[in-house]
């Protein structure tokens, strides 16, 4: 497997190609709609997410609270660590529920024997402005990469950026020395 670029396929059908324990760093920013069954989808993934990672490594989940609670049973494999809050300064207005004011990561890792640097940091990240402006819209801020990089892998290591639409999270890893490994089925980065 070659290093430092964006593979085009299913997560599900890639990960199945590539060795137990290969990856330091898993970030799944979930998409929130995908064909077929989205529960179903996460359950999979969760489990080669959890193939995948090294023992030493850490898995981040990214999406909004309703998606999460769906489908938090597949990463009972995992040890659950934290739930960090994004604030929006902005609100989606779903029918019939409060107006999402937050999205969340959830920080996982596979032992108790993980690599963490925690920069001194609290599980509300209200500094960084969750909208993304321009070219970029629809993935995560840099700030936020970068936090979950420096605190979750060291330089030399092996990034998955598991749906990685325009490549943020391999863009922040790659200016930070990690070396990654960019999933998606549509090329975005264009």
């Amino acid at each position: 497997m070659e290093y430092n670029k964006l593979y085009i396929s299913d997560i599900i059908d890639f990960l199945r190609t590539v060795d137990d324990e290969t990856f330091d760093l898993i970030i799944a920013d979930y998409p929130f709609r995908i064909k077929g069954n989205y529960v179903e989808f996460v359950e999979k993934s969760a489990e080669e997410f959890y193939r995948t990672l090294k023992s030493t490594g850490s898995l981040y989940v990214l999406n909004n609270p309703i998606n999460l609670y769906k489908t938090a049973h597949a990463f009972k494999k995992f040890i659950f660590r934290n739930a960090i809050v994004l604030p929006r300064k902005y609100s989606f207005k779903p029918p019939k529920l409060y107006h999402f004011r937050h999205n969340q990561i959830w920080f996982f890792v596979k032992t108790k024997e993980y690599y963490f640097s925690s920069q001194n940091l609290s599980d509300v990240w209200d500094d960084i402005d969750y909208r993304v402006k321009g070219k970029y819209i629809g993935s995560i801020p840099e700030e936020i990469a970068e936090r979950i990089i420096l605190a979750s892998s060291k330089e030399g290591d092996l990034v998955l950026d598991a749906f990685s639409g325009f490549g943020t999270i391999s863009r922040v890893a790659k200016r930070l020395n990690r070396n990654f490994i960019a999933v998606d089925i549509v090329n975005r980065w264009k």
